[in-house]
């Protein structure tokens, strides 16, 4: 695992194995019997790695004995008494609802919740949903190992509960464990894990209809449906949309959320009229979403729901300007890019960066080159080391774009112009 893991990640930051062992000090042949698994890694190697390649600390796990493989089972929960970065938290006292989410025993009523969790029944509960509370509030801009091994901890944790619990504590952890699932889910999908992803998906899917719970299968079919559209299959990205939207069509902002990902499907298809068919109905329904709407996806409301469908109809118009050429496309991708951009606060530094590399990658689509390359000059460092597969894509999909001139992204700012002007 050790060995697959360090080629993952090598090849990932583009070098070849004698670059990377010349920066840790290492002879290539040594390197290369790392990858092929006849050696193992020593504890300084591995942690010299995790920093020159951004790796948020997996080698280090995985170099350690006993670790030659992923385990099968989630380990049990871990400890939950220190720290927040590397994926344990202090204890949490929650006030729910919690942007969307609400106390899976008293609904949006209101209450408080501690964590970590202790005690029978209703404390197991609310233990459980101040950590659901807490993780969400956790900077997940470099993915670690350790929130995800925290996570999946939870889980397991939960799995077992609910076997030994009676109702209503049986379907109040279900829903949660939706919930977690989803989030479980995404810290694969952001390790490049889609199969491990999808698999937490659809396992978050079974735990959310057990439990009656709209909210979570709605954001885990939709979850689904990224996956397919990040590995670039526009029909099933537009399936697990219309799955989305099943859940529950009353609900307005259900329907909106299922129509920017079907969009989205579309245009990776090239299918233009189907895209601003869905476009023009989501952003009318935006403007009517009602009470219900804003306590259970407040993302989607306000002004940050403008920057939520700002973002993804600038995706979907940028993918549509790939796919088909037409330079009106890309003019109207770059507008929707800039207005999201506008509205990002600076403690999302994520979503600023994908941000930026999709109105970059849009200006490429319109023929700027060199307004795209001075777009993602100040957000390219982040990018190489954020560890995050959708930034990782966007700017993939920029090398694209640029073709040749690519090469200028990795010495920007350059001395001299690196671009031809093109008239």
């Amino acid at each position: 695992m050790f060995g697959a893991r360090l080629r993952h990640w090598r090849e990932r930051a583009g070098f070849t194995q004698a670059q990377l062992a010349t920066r840790l000090g290492y002879h290539h042949s040594y390197l290369s019997k790392l990858e092929l698994g006849s050696r193992r890694p020593t504890a300084e190697l591995a942690c010299r790695a995790d920093e020159l390649l951004g790796t948020g600390g997996e080698l280090t796990m995985l170099s350690q004995p006993g670790t030659d493989q992923e385990p099968a089972v989630p380990p049990p929960l871990p400890s939950l008494a220190t720290g927040s970065a590397d994926g344990t938290l202090r204890s949490w006292r929650a006030r729910f609802p919690v942007y969307g989410i609400g106390c899976p025993l008293h609904g949006y009523r209101g209450c408080v919740a501690d964590a970590p969790p202790e005690g029978p029944g209703a404390a197991v509960v609310h233990g459980f949903a101040a950590l659901l509370a807490g993780y969400s509030q956790i900077n997940l801009e470099c993915v670690t190992t350790g929130i995800t091994v925290a996570v999946e901890g939870c889980l397991h944790a939960m799995a077992e509960a609910m076997r030994a619990a009676e109702e209503p504590v049986v379907t109040a952890l279900a829903g949660l464990a939706a919930h977690f699932a989803d989030l479980a889910g995404w810290l694969r999908v952001e390790r490049g894990q889609h199969g491990l992803g999808m698999a937490w998906f659809q396992r978050g899917v079974d735990w959310g209809q057990a439990a009656g719970n709209v909210p979570a299968m709605c954001g885990l079919y939709t979850r689904m449906s990224s996956v397919a559209r990040l590995e670039g299959d526009g029909g099933s990205a537009i399936a697990f949309a219309r799955a989305a939207r099943d859940t529950d069509p009353r609900r307005g902002w259900v329907r909106l959320h299922a129509q920017l990902h079907a969009a989205r499907g579309y245009a990776l298809l090239g299918d233009r009229g189907e895209f601003d068919r869905l476009a023009a109905r989501a952003l009318a329904l935006a403007e009517r979403l009602d009470e219900r709407d804003h306590l259970e996806a407040p993302w989607l409301c306000g002004a940050e729901g403008q920057t939520f469908v700002s973002s993804f109809l600038a995706g979907g118009l940028r993918d549509l300007a790939a796919r088909t050429g037409e330079r009106g496309c890309a003019d109207r991708a770059v507008e929707f890019a800039r207005h999201s951009l506008a509205s990002v606060p600076p403690r999302m530094y994520p979503s600023l960066v994908l941000l930026t590399l999709r109105l970059a990658d849009s200006r490429a689509c319109a023929g700027q080159p060199e307004a795209a390359l001075a777009t993602a000059a100040p957000v390219l460092p982040a990018a190489r080391r954020a560890g995050m597969t959708v930034i990782s894509r966007e700017l993939a999909g920029l090398r694209e774009r640029l073709g040749p001139a690519s090469t200028a992204l990795d010495s920007w700012p350059p001395n001299r112009n690196p671009l031809p002007h093109q008239h």
